[in-house]
């Protein structure tokens, strides 16, 4: 106790005599001098800062003289073009094209940034600048309109008026940077007091610096600046900070004062330390008063001032200080000196148990007290060592008992689960870091609550709440149990987990439970991954499904493409037959595209690439996929777009769930902006992709945007905000553009919407020749010589279309239903003199021979096989590589009769 007293008085701020009489002698001398010193800069400052007041507001005055001097010259210039013989005598016989030299004649007389006549009407009749006037009609412009009125009229405004913001564009004005502020006048054009016409013209300010310029002349201040609204509008050029138009004006500006109200508004306008002070008036108009008027002038002349009289008073304060510091001392040497020894030789031994006596050098108050000090220290110092060696001993004991207790608490914050101890009572005796981010309470907080006050607990199987303490006055047995089955765990802020708990008893020494231990392990996690196990097999087991009936309904879409292809070319010269026939094969043409989606979607699997056309994929896709919704597709498609190396079903899936999306995205309907251009991606380009040509797709839709919080989630599998979305659109777009050694990105603005941008491999042969785009009747160039095929395939319906379409184009057929038949047939031919020219393998024959094993032993019979491999499995690896199999040419399920004719000539012109 006397060791804690001790401490308190020698930290306090008044202990020592010698510090005492110090500052007594510093009040004294310094205070009355600090105060006066502080009066004297308040009284000049406050003198300085009205003096800077009245100057400003003089400068206002003197701006808001010019801005109207400057306008009644505008106000000059416009009367005398109403009043100029040639205007009258051309305008009012229509000899516009003379009315119209004119007019540029007296623009560059007197500088006018615009100028046009309009009729009695306020029609606009002409104008001396090229191009198109956007609106003829400004009969509702105010300052035209008040001069109908008014006969005259003049007035600085923001302009708003499309026509004469074209025509300021086309005069180099720039109008696209912030507000547009114009002087602006109209009078009437008459002829034997008849009104022909009015006369419309005016000068930007907002582009004009000379003029500008002339008004911080006349103003004589740092700068003047015009705002409109809460934007700088124009800035006359001068020193200090850059004010650049459009950007917010950095001090608050009240439209709500009548009349020319002046204020001034003292603000900071950089981080330079350049101070300035800027007052405003509000520019009258006849609409709502937008529009002011603001004199800007620096103050760095009266800080500076103001810092030279800080300095100089600095400088007497210091010598006032030195002064009072010199009389301190030698108070202090006399009187606290000697005391303060006598504390420091106290403080010594109290600090580190060692007596030093001080010398007694005086027989006053204080020698008495030294000696006094030293009978006292001899007594203690003997004490003091027979406490060190307690205290030594006590402290290992501590040390231990500490040592011990660390590594608990370490092993306890260090563990996942959360562990929780409590008293008889429920009352919390221990909670680790585990249990506090569970719970959502800090540990101080937690400690010596109840712990049914903390947490709550539910069981997932029954839904009745759950109390870990039940048992706990009955727990004599010593051992712990779990709490049966997942529970949910709802914390302080509602945030719950999926937990298992088991709760054990705390027992003392005569075997009576003194409390119970609260092991709880979140298990959300685990549960979630077991779910998305569980999720993921049932999609498998779809994608399964999926895969059998694309395949069956690609075989079933090529024999319909195929008679279709047939019928077409039987039905050439029969205009009414052919278009419907046309229309069904494009219709088919859509269900082999959605069975490559089918595909996609139960495998992935590599794409088979080909030559595409963009620009007619985009538009079928996406008119397919808008029809019947609110959503209006427009295409914005380059005319010279490259052809793409891609998969053109995998593709047409991408820009059908990207249309989807889009729509979904504007339940109230809009407009989706689908586009396509050439890109070419140099070495140092930030987007993920290797150098080269890529044709960039975009899909830009108008809705609210993309959360924030979502933009990192949106192409991972199942995570999806739409209410009747699987989360599998987005994640498929990644995966078909990655295969493909493209891109997909995305930006998204709540106002904008959201914009996809697709990059896809230009294919970099020099032409191509689109199959799509050919006519439907076109079906190559016929047979090569007297061409045998050999036809392979397990459906006997795609055996016999297959054939009818190889010899319409003039080949020799023979069909087979699997592979072994296929060599054998093969071999008969070579052994007879008449092999065939090529030969077309189904890929998959169930129960049988397929195409992928047919070729080796073809290949072993001719090594110069002419082979082409036919499935309507996409997903298959020999579809995307048939070379590395031994394939010559390869022909997707299902096919037209140009797309058979169109690879069974290559393969034979080409040779295997």
């Amino acid at each position: 106790m006397k060791e804690k007293h001790g401490e308190i008085g020698r930290t306090g701020l008044f202990y020592t005599l010698q510090v005492r009489l110090q500052a007594m002698t510093f009040l004294i001398v310094l205070l009355p001098m600090l105060l006066a010193s502080w009066t004297a800069l308040s009284l000049l400052r406050t003198h300085l800062v009205e003096n800077s007041h009245a100057r400003i507001r003089s400068s206002l005055d003197a701006a808001s003289l010019a801005s109207r001097h400057e306008l009644s010259q505008v106000e000059r210039a416009i009367m005398a073009v109403s009043l100029d013989n040639t205007v009258k005598t051309t305008l009012r016989l229509g000899i516009y094209g003379q009315l119209q030299k004119k007019l540029r004649q007296l623009v560059e007389q007197y500088g006018l940034d615009f100028l046009l006549i309009t009729d009695g009407l306020g029609n606009v009749r002409v104008s001396p600048f090229p191009g198109r006037i956007l609106d003829h009609d400004l009969y509702d412009h105010p300052v035209l309109f008040n001069a109908m009125l008014l006969g005259r009229t003049a007035e600085i405004r923001l302009e708003e008026n499309q026509t004469l913001l074209h025509i300021l564009e086309m005069r180099g004005c720039t109008i696209d940077q912030g507000p547009v502020i114009v002087m602006e006048a109209a009078f009437p054009v008459t002829i034997r007091n008849q009104v022909v016409g009015y006369a419309l013209g005016g000068v930007m300010l907002s582009s004009h610096p000379a003029l500008m310029a002339r008004l911080r002349e006349a103003a004589h201040c740092q700068r003047v600046i015009l705002v409109a609204g809460n934007r700088t509008a124009a800035a006359s050029p001068g020193p200090g900070p850059k004010i650049l138009p459009g950007h917010p004006f950095p001090a608050r500006i009240d439209y709500d004062r009548s009349g020319p109200a002046i204020v001034t508004l003292p603000t900071i306008m950089d981080a330079g330390g350049h101070a300035e002070m800027a007052a405003y008036t509000v520019l009258p108009a006849d609409d709502d008063p937008l529009l002011a008027l603001v004199c800007v002038a620096s103050l760095s002349g009266l800080h500076e001032l103001l810092a030279n009289v800080r300095g100089a008073m600095a400088g007497i304060f210091g010598a006032g200080m030195l002064l009072a510091m010199l009389l301190a001392g030698l108070m202090s040497r006399h009187i606290a000196v000697p005391l303060h020894r006598l504390t420091q030789s106290m403080a010594a031994m109290r600090r580190d148990g060692v007596y030093a006596p001080l010398a007694i050098q005086r027989n006053d108050e204080v020698g008495t007290l030294i000696r006094g000090f030293n009978q006292m220290g001899a007594t203690i110092e003997e004490r003091i060592n027979d406490l060190n060696r307690e205290i030594g001993q006590r402290r290992l004991a501590e040390q231990k008992l500490a040592d011990e207790s660390e590594r608990l608490q370490v092993i306890l914050q260090s563990i996942g689960d959360g562990v929780m101890a409590v008293d008889r009572e429920g009352r919390v005796l221990l909670f680790n870091r585990a249990a506090v981010e569970m719970t959502g309470w800090p540990q101080e907080r937690a400690m010596g609550r109840r712990l049914d006050g903390l947490i709550r607990m539910v069981s997932v199987r029954t839904g009745q709440p759950v109390d870990p303490l039940r048992d706990l006055p009955g727990m004599e047995n010593g051992n712990g149990h779990p709490l049966g089955g997942d529970l949910i765990l709802t914390g302080r802020s509602g945030k719950t987990f999926q937990v298992t708990a088991a709760v054990a008893p705390l027992s003392g020494e005569d075997g009576e439970v003194m409390g119970a231990v609260v092991v709880v392990r979140d298990v959300s996690t685990r549960r979630m991954l077991e779910e998305e196990v569980a999720r993921t097999r049932k999609l498998e087991s779809v994608g399964v499904l999926a895969g059998g009936i694309a395949h069956d309904f690609n075989n079933l879409l090529t024999a319909i493409l195929g008679n279709l292809s047939l019928a077409r070319r039987e039905a050439q010269g029969l205009s009414g037959l052919e278009n419907h026939l046309a229309e069904a094969e494009k219709a088919s043409l859509r269900a082999r595209d959605l069975t490559r989606q089918l595909l996609t979607f139960s495998r992935g699997g590599a794409p088979v690439r080909e030559s595409v056309d963009l620009s007619t994929l985009i538009r079928d896709s996406a008119v397919f996929v808008a029809r019947g919704s609110r959503v209006q597709p427009e295409f914005v498609l380059a005319e010279n777009l490259w052809p793409a190396l891609v998969d053109r079903g995998q593709i047409g899936q991408v820009i059908d769930n990207l249309v989807l999306n889009g729509i979904q995205a504007m339940p109230q309907g809009g407009r989706l902006i689908i586009g396509a251009v050439n890109v070419e991606v140099r070495p140092d380009s930030s987007l993920p992709l290797a150098p080269g040509r890529y044709v960039r797709i975009t899909v830009r839709d108008h809705g609210t945007g993309i959360a924030p919080e979502d933009r990192e989630k949106i192409f991972d599998p199942y995570f999806t905000t739409k209410q009747a979305g699987n989360g599998l659109g987005l994640a498929i777009c990644h995966s078909i553009v990655n295969r493909h050694g493209g891109h997909i990105g995305f930006r998204s603005s709540p106002v904008l919407g959201t914009v996809f941008s697709v990059y896809l491999p230009a294919d970099e042969a020099e032409s191509m020749e689109e199959t799509d785009q050919r006519p439907e009747d076109e079906n190559g160039e016929g047979a090569v010589g007297s061409s045998r095929i050999l036809l392979m395939d397990d459906e006997a319906m795609i055996r016999r279309v297959s054939a009818s379409m190889l010899e319409t184009l003039g080949y020799s057929v023979v069909c087979v239903a699997d592979g072994r038949e296929a060599v054998t047939v093969y071999r008969e031919a070579m052994a007879g003199g008449q092999p065939f020219t090529a030969v077309i393998l189904d890929l998959t024959v169930p129960g049988g021979m397929g195409g992928e094993e047919a070729v080796r032993e073809l290949r072993r019979l001719d090594p110069g096989l002419r082979a082409i491999v036919s499935s309507g499995y996409s997903r298959h690896a020999v579809m995307a590589e048939y070379r590395k199999y031994g394939f010559s040419g390869v022909v997707l399920k299902p096919y037209r009769l140009n797309d058979l004719a169109r690879v069974v000539q290559e393969v034979i012109r080409l040779g295997g």
